[in-house]
């Protein structure tokens, strides 16, 4: 699978890679499927290798020596995975309530899979919309330095990228599978989580898994409604887990029930105001919609609009991590994010322009509406048009003195600009039109105070100004 040292990549064979989730129930016995504590009343040990961990050793009468069945563990190639003695999530509930926290499984697969078995047969644990698996464990990832090759038997997987986002592999409807990253999510390596698959169904015909991150379900734009994610591989049947790369692993449970989503989760509203969306992994929360306290939300405003603030009603709102969090007893929590229009200014052509004018200008007088983007890049090129508060173009957009006149006091000059969409009131400007003078081409023009020019605007971009002669003998119009 061309994998790395770095990475940490967690499989199910036969349904797929599989994540976890918080399972800390003491019910029926039967419900559950694998409970591993890697602790010494479970069979493990400090330094010994993960293959011999729950293995059966068969003496063989009569022959002596003994014969190894049953490995619930597999390990193939390189692996040098073994359990360790060290602590593991303190402050967390226990998941296999073996009462220890001592040993954990350190994960070394050189390159191999390593591969725990459901039930020690071929059959593996069927899952259906109504009848769903959990799939759950505490873990430390290792992130990966690139993007793994998966195969086709997995319908799930759960690693963790070079940029430290948690990235879910998975089914997509009509579509080749996908590898979707979740933005908002950083995993710190040295951080144990709690990761949980619900193995399940989008509908009792169709496998698809929900992902929980410390009891927190992931939703992505990938996902359908609900948060499913559809399967990769093929079948409802969960024969195995998988791990691939490097990493801690303790508490791992494949079980029918888990405490991870069976308790209401407390939601919070998302009030939207303004021009803008609010996402949470790339899928759009709508307007009074809700999200799950804890959940990191990307508030996104449109073009030409701002971030004005988040404020929250018996709630918080973490502006570095983006995550909202529900005060304790909160009886309706919410959280209001709040676009405003852009103000201020913006360069443009590497000048300071007035914002609020220029969002007028690409989205008023340009068709399609221009971007920021495009702005941005094309600024220098298009900075005339703003300035005349004309549609962009390709040629050079002009404004020329087309007549002169002269009396014993007054100078009268007629404008015309290459775009008969030019008008030339002062309101209609983005720019202002200035006239400048002087007695003698060999000095500098200067500015005619506007009380002493009159602008009479013209059809079909033209305009009539008029100028004191005393101004000055030279005279030139500009729009600035």
């Amino acid at each position: 699978m061309n994998l790395t040292s770095k990475r940490m990549m967690m499989a199910a064979a036969c349904a797929g890679l599989c994540a976890f989730a918080s399972m800390t129930f003491a019910g029926d016995p039967t419900k559950w499927w694998v409970s591993d504590s890697f602790e010494v009343a479970d069979g493990g040990a400090a330094d010994l290798p993960i293959s011999q961990y729950k293995q059966t050793v068969t003496e063989i009468v009569g022959g002596g020596g003994a014969t190894t069945t049953n490995f619930l563990w597999v390990a193939d190639g390189l692996d040098a995975s073994k359990i360790i003695a060290t602590n593991s999530y303190i402050g967390q509930p226990f998941i296999t309530n073996s009462g220890l926290r001592e040993l954990v499984l350190e994960l070394a697969t050189e390159g191999s899979t390593l591969t725990r078995h459901v039930d020690g047969s071929s059959t593996g644990k069927a899952f259906t919309a109504s009848a769903p698996v959990y799939v759950d464990t505490m873990i430390q990832f290792r992130p990966s330095e690139d993007t793994p090759t998966i195969g086709d038997d997995v319908k799930i997987a759960v690693y963790v990228n070079v940029n430290s986002n948690l990235v879910v592999y998975h089914g997509m409807d009509g579509a080749d599978p996908t590898n979707s990253v979740f933005e908002t999510e950083f995993i710190n390596p040295d951080t144990w989580y709690r990761l949980t698959i619900e193995m399940t169904g989008y509908d009792e015909w169709t496998p698809a898994c929900k992902v929980y991150l410390n009891k927190i379900q992931l939703s992505h734009a990938n996902a359908l409604e609900g948060g499913f994610f559809l399967t990769a591989g093929p079948g409802g049947t969960l024969n195995a887990v998988a791990f691939q790369g490097t990493g801690l692993v303790d508490d791992l449970a494949v079980a029918d029930d888990s405490d991870a989503v069976s308790p209401a989760a407390v939601m919070l509203t998302v009030n939207i105001v303004g021009s803008g969306s609010v996402l949470t992994n790339g899928a759009a929360v709508a307007n009074g919609g809700e999200v799950q306290s804890g959940t990191a939300i990307a508030p996104t405003p449109d073009d030409w609009h701002r971030l004005h603030g988040v404020t929250g009603t018996e709630a918080s709102y973490d502006g570095e991590t983006g995550i909202v969090t529900a005060n304790p007893n909160a009886v309706d929590p919410s959280v209001t994010v709040t676009f405003t229009n852009v103000t201020g200014t913006l360069a443009m052509g590497g000048k300071d322009v007035s914002a609020e004018k220029l969002a007028a200008w690409a989205t008023g007088k340009n068709t399609p509406a221009l971007t920021e983007a495009q702005v941005s890049e094309n600024g220098a090129a298009w900075y005339d048009e703003y300035l005349l508060n004309i549609a962009k173009n390709d040629g050079a957009s002009t404004i020329a003195i087309t007549s002169i006149s002269v009396d014993a006091t007054e100078a009268t000059i007629e404008l015309a600009a290459s775009s008969a969409a030019v008008d030339f009131t002062a309101s209609a400007l983005n720019g202002t039109l200035n006239v400048y003078t002087t007695d003698n081409l060999g000095t500098a023009f200067t500015l005619v105070q506007t009380e002493y020019v009159t602008v009479t605007p013209g059809a079909d971009g033209t305009a009539t100004v008029k100028v004191p002669v005393a101004q000055g003998n030279f005279i030139k119009a500009v729009v600035e």
